[in-house]
């Protein structure tokens, strides 16, 4: 019997009489990681952010975990999902504070030992990188503190956007073994927006594609 984190039933989200996003059927299974391809403008972004449950379609039902959402769970299901925006900035602070900064909000224990693990996991050198300031950190780091300070909340479902857009190669093969790591350790459900088909093909069990808000390719 297959598992499955999100259930997406009909939906349809509409700007006037134009519709951004039309999805008759998509099932997402748990402990996978699911890339969503297109152009820009085709939906790919807004897909993360409905399955954020940071926009509501107008229509049509989606189930996480079993559980259909509604406008009195709401908050309770964005709680329970990290996403990372292409443009997120970090704070104007050090990589350590970047990376506390959620376990702080949720008052977490051993935070020290926490942080040495994820650094590790994004490839990153706990002492060489723990008080440096984000205005030193190269496109490439800046992109592996973001996902890390992501990874440490240890959430069931890790949204991505363009999370491989402007960095380096060998930073690129670092975010996935960090993410592979997540799905292998952690049994994360990862879904990852990218218009890099070529590393999404390493990573992910499936693609799915966009155009025009539609979906192409289930």
């Amino acid at each position: 019997m297959t598992n499955f984190a999100y259930q997406l039933n009909n939906i349809k989200l509409t700007y006037g009489q134009e519709f951004v996003l039309n999805i008759p059927n998509l099932n997402i299974e748990q402990g996978t990681i699911l890339g969503v391809t297109g152009s820009n403008g085709s939906g790919k972004t807004t897909l993360l952010k409905i399955l954020g449950f940071l926009l509501i379609p107008q229509h049509g039902n989606i189930k996480y975990f079993n559980q259909i959402s509604d406008h009195k769970n709401l908050q309770k299901l964005r709680n329970k999902v990290t996403m990372l925006f292409q443009d997120t900035l970090l704070l104007k602070r050090t990589v350590y504070e970047n990376i506390i900064y959620g376990l702080k909000i949720r008052k977490c224990a051993k935070i020290l030992e926490q942080v040495n693990n994820v650094l590790n996991t994004v490839g990153l050198n706990y002492y060489n990188f723990i008080y440096r300031k984000y205005y030193q950190l190269s496109n490439g780091e800046a992109k592996r503190v973001a996902l890390a300070s992501r990874i440490i909340l240890q959430p069931k479902i890790l949204l991505l956007d363009e999370p491989f857009s402007n960095v380096d190669k060998i930073s690129r093969q670092l975010i996935i073994q960090a993410l592979q790591k997540m799905l292998t350790e952690k049994q994360m459900t990862i879904i990852i927006s990218s218009h890099d088909t070529i590393n999404l093909d390493r990573i992910t069990k499936k693609i799915i594609e966009l155009k025009d808000g539609q979906l192409l390719e289930n």
